[in-house]
């Protein structure tokens, strides 16, 4: 058993010790080569491994690790590797080029080594010149240091001059790595730039080493400011720089990494600065991408940036007007002591813009999110803000910029999204190819934005693969874009949320003809609008083309959804001609139609999960698109496809006025889409009465009035029956006692006693459930409330009095501090004032005497409160109507009840009318004893009489 032990510690050493030797190995061969100067043995020793910032010798710095370069969680949206594009031309003098046809970067250094002044990516023995600065002040990596004496001094405002008079190391190689040195701001300078081994792609990435030495004998207090990509180009024919962008990466609440991206006209004139702990800059056009990033940008502790810079100016270039970019990115101050030394290590990547080249090529990609910098967000017209990926050529969000997430009283103001970035990246306006060839069509977009002739901006997306060029423009549309589909009256009523999508398909080729089978996705992932039931209402709908000439319109729900086989969620359309497609949540909608009729005839939809924001409830949305064949002739026009989108609320005059496509079959909401629609009619009107900013709530509580005063003579017809009833019991009630001491052990006797001392009394069980009829004729009443204040885009976020939404939980204190299970966090008022006022009314009808009665009643009392509960996270809107209601019950109890005791007392206080006497001492004519005698009568025969006497009182 002994042996056994020590063969395993032996092999778990020798298993130990080879794995340290194969890291340390594995350590050496990544480290880049250094100056040729010794360094101090207490400094840190550049290119040791030291990630980001770091600095010894007097022991003031702060060390930052090396991240672990394991890629991290990608964002790619799938496709096949882009073929990359290769410009012939001339052998760069002093490219690096590892063996035969080997990959690498030649740079041209300008003003003395200072910046870059020319970058170009070697591959196969050739050379493509991919950032031009020497038409700028200043090119990527020109550097500028500011100092102040002491550990503790601050910096003020930048305003360091860059430094010059570089020195080039004499070991330092044409094709790198480049080590330059210069003195300046009291400290000795070395950058050190390397390129890093890649994954085999055409994306490059250089290593940025800066070493920073304070060679006096007092503290000094650094920041350095440090140009990151500049001299990219318009990559467009015209050279316009119509498709320069550029992006930054920034740390926002929470640690979660953030991208914005803008277009390069838009920062022309006024640098874009961050300071909101940035990470990373980047600058792109249509075909590739320069990003610079500390080191350390990625363990999401270090905050190495102090702020960065981005701007873009126009220029002549070769007689043309061209526009270019540039960053700088401003280190945080670090104070350096005597004889120490601080180290920053950047990185810089050129290479193609698409998500998998990315990923693969530069180092932590998915970790920063580097392919995030495809997606611009373009604005247009004020309504609407479209992110559109241009690395898969479609519109990954869509913001309405009239509407908001949360109320008016909540800020700040953030748009509401109705368009979210499905799972699998595959969004509006995605186009893939179907059969040979489709991995092709995988590859990044060239994208540009411009303006119409008539002002409007457009932006286009364009991609050429074997010899089918296609175009998709998107852009607001004007009425002569949707001519055919839509009126001139009634494009005015979209009212800025319609947009006009083409589609542009060509053969480039000289000769010959192209089958192209293609698949074009619509309106996909529409976002959940109920934080009460995320995902509930989505849905899709669709209007056909009939052979008659009508269009045929249906809504359906989101089909269902197989996790283990998402192909099986898919549900075809009929093939027709297809007037119009929609997805839709309660309050909006994504509405595409042809402009042209017969231009699409194939549609299909499926189920697509995403997360809910709030909670970790996971929900459904749907996905639309559209097959496609065409056959292009070469030489001929391009095929053109116009769609008209409309995007905003479902209730809208755009679509309830249109009586050619049926739009407004959009708004078809199932069961009771016509309870829904007349309540909304209802409340629009009750509204309109009231001459206030927001009418809602007032319109709601005006409904319930209505709704009481037509339901009065049915409530008031019940309650008397009711007391009537109550009262009939109550005097009949010893004989009952009589009739159970007599006959309690034969409960069959006793059940026909009773019926008979019920029928002698006049007493009818049936009038003590005519209460129920009231609550089901107010049943429907509820429902449409309910369903409208779904769909009802007026009432969304609209106020009354402390209630912020009456479509949410009116929250009189939104935070409690703790949950209560079932019931939330909030303080919810109404819910509470409405079980408080019906059981108020409950105490003000007659108490049953009877005691099945008794049971009933306090199982009536049971089930209001247990109502509470259930309303409790109920819409305020909904609330406010029960609540309303219940309050004016309480006043129509109490003017019923006096009616009703004043016509009792009346009844026994009128005097007796004359009797005339017949044949047997019997009434006749209209005489007789008064009411009130003929009860007192009554009350001494103990309800029993003659016969005769009965008959003619039946008869009577």
């Amino acid at each position: 058993m002994i042996w056994r032990y020590s063969l395993a510690f032996v092999l778990s050493v020798a298993v130990l010790w080879g794995w340290q030797f194969w890291m340390a190995g594995k350590a050496r061969d990544e480290e880049p080569k250094q100056p040729s100067e010794a360094v101090d043995a207490g400094s840190a020793e550049p290119g040791s491994g030291t990630g980001g910032s770091a600095e010894t010798g007097g022991g003031d710095g702060t060390a930052v690790g090396r991240n672990d370069r394991d890629g991290g969680q990608t964002t790619t949206k799938g496709g096949d590797r882009p073929t990359s594009a290769r410009v012939p031309g001339a052998r760069v003098p002093g490219a690096r080029v590892p063996g035969a046809g080997g990959p690498g970067v030649a740079i041209t250094w300008r003003d003395g080594s200072a910046s870059i002044g020319r970058l170009s990516i070697v591959e196969d023995g050739t050379s493509r010149e991919v950032l031009d600065s020497t038409g700028s002040d200043a090119g990527p990596l020109d550097l500028s240091v500011e100092t102040r004496g002491g550990s503790g001094a601050g910096l003020e405002e930048w305003g360091a001059e860059s430094l010059s008079g570089w020195v080039v190391d004499p070991e330092s190689l044409d094709s790198g790595p480049w080590i330059h040195r210069v003195s300046g701001g009291g400290l000795q300078v070395t950058r050190h730039v390397s390129e890093i081994a890649g994954a085999g792609g055409s994306g490059r990435t250089l290593r940025v080493q800066l070493t920073f030495e304070n060679p006096g004998d007092s503290a000094v207090t650094m920041r350095y400011r440090m140009r990151g990509p500049g001299g990219l180009v318009s990559a467009l024919a015209d050279r316009s720089g119509r498709d320069l962008f550029v992006a930054r990466g920034v740390r926002g609440t929470g640690g979660r990494l953030e991208v914005q991206t803008l277009t390069a006209t838009d920062v022309v004139g006024t640098p874009w600065i961050t300071a909101d702990t940035p990470l990373w800059a980047a600058s792109a056009n249509a075909e590739l991408i320069a990003v610079c990033w500390p080191d350390s940008a990625v363990d999401g502790v270090s905050r190495p940036l102090d702020r960065l810079v981005v701007e873009a100016a126009a220029g002549d270039r070769d007689g043309a007007r061209v526009l270019s970019t540039s960053t700088a990115l401003e280190g945080r101050a670090v104070p350096i002591s005597a004889g120490g030394r601080h180290i920053e290590e950047l990185l810089l990547y050129i290479g193609p813009r698409d998500p998998e080249a990315l990923a693969r090529d530069a180092p932590d990609g998915g970790k920063l999110y580097l392919a995030r910098a495809n997606q611009i967000d373009v604005d247009f017209a004020g309504t609407l803000r479209l992110t559109i990926d241009s690395a898969t050529g479609s519109i990954d969000s869509i913001y309405l910029l009239r509407y908001f997430v949360d109320p008016a009283s909540v800020e700040p103001r953030v748009p509401y999204q109705l368009l979210v970035e499905p799972p699998d990246g595959v969004g509006f306006l995605n186009l893939e190819k179907s059969g040979e060839g489709a991995g092709k069509w995988k590859s990044a977009w060239a994208m540009s934005t411009g303006r119409l002739p008539d002002g409007r901006e457009e932006v286009v997306l364009e991609k050429t693969v074997d010899n089918v060029r296609v175009r998709k423009r998107i852009a607001v549309a004007a009425p002569a874009d949707v001519e055919g589909a839509v009126s001139g009256e009634l494009f005015e009523l979209a009212d800025g949320q319609l947009l006009q999508v083409s589609l542009e398909l060509e053969n480039v080729a000289g000769s010959g003809a192209e089958d192209f089978e293609y698949i074009l996705y619509g309106p996909t992932a529409i976002a959940a609008s109920s934080r009460r039931s995320p995902g509930y209402f989505i849905e899709y709908g669709f209007g056909l083309h009939s052979e008659s000439g009508r269009v045929l319109t249906d809504v359906e729900s989101v089909p269902a959804y197989d996790e283990a086989k998402p192909q099986n969620s898919e549900k075809p359309f009929q093939n027709k001609p297809v007037a119009w497609l929609a997805v839709m949540n309660s309050y909006f909608t994504a509405l595409l139609f042809p402009v042209a009729r017969d231009s699409v005839d194939n549609l299909h939809a499926e189920a697509v999960p995403y997360s809910a924001s709030e909670g970790s409830a996971r929900i459904l949305t749907v996905r639309t698109w559209m097959q496609r064949h065409e056959r292009l002739l070469a030489g001929a026009p391009a095929r053109r496809v116009s769609f008209g989108v409309y995007l905003g609320p479902r209730k809208s005059d755009f679509l309830e006025d249109d009586t050619e496509l049926q739009l407004q079959g959009v708004n078809d909401y199932g069961m009771f889409s016509s309870l829904v629609h007349l309540f909304m009619s209802l409340l629009g009107f009750l509204g309109s009465i009231f001459p206030v900013e927001n009418p809602w709530g007032l319109a709601i509580i005006s409904l319930t009035i209505v709704v009481k005063l037509c339901l009065h003579p049915i409530n008031r017809k019940s309650q008397r029956s009711m007391m009537r009833f109550q009262k009939k019991m109550g005097k009949i009630q010893p004989q009952m006692k009589e009739l159970q001491a007599e006959f309690g052990s034969d409960r069959a006797r006793y059940s026909q006693e009773v019926q008979k001392l019920w029928k002698t009394h006049g007493v009818n069980p049936g009038q003590g459930m005519m209460s129920c009829l009231v609550m089901f004729l107010q049943l429907p009443i509820w429902i449409g409330l309910y369903r409208s204040l779904e769909y009802a885009i007026d009432l969304r976020q609209a106020p009354f009095l402390y209630i912020v939404d009456l479509t949410e939980q009116d929250r009189l204190i939104p935070d409690i501090g703790f949950t209560i299970p079932f019931l939330g966090n909030s303080f919810n008022l109404l819910p509470i004032l409405y079980v408080i006022l019906t059981l108020a009314n409950q105490r003000l009808q007659p108490r049953p005497t009877d005691p099945q009665m008794q049971s009933q009643y306090k199982m009536m009392t049971f089930m209001m409160i247990f109502f509470g509960f259930i309303f409790y996270s109920f819409p305020a809107g909904f609330m406010l109507y029960i609540m309303t209601s219940s309050a004016l019950g309480i006043i129509e109890s109490k003017i019923i009840k006096a009616q009703i005791a004043a016509e009792d007392a009346a009844s026994e206080g009128a005097p007796a009318e004359p009797v005339t006497v017949g044949l047997g001492g019997a009434p006749v004519g209209g005489g007789g004893t008064s009411p009130g005698r003929r009860h007192a009568q009554r009350e001494r025969d103990g309800g029993k009489g003659s016969g005769a006497r009965g008959k003619r009182r039946k008869r009577r």
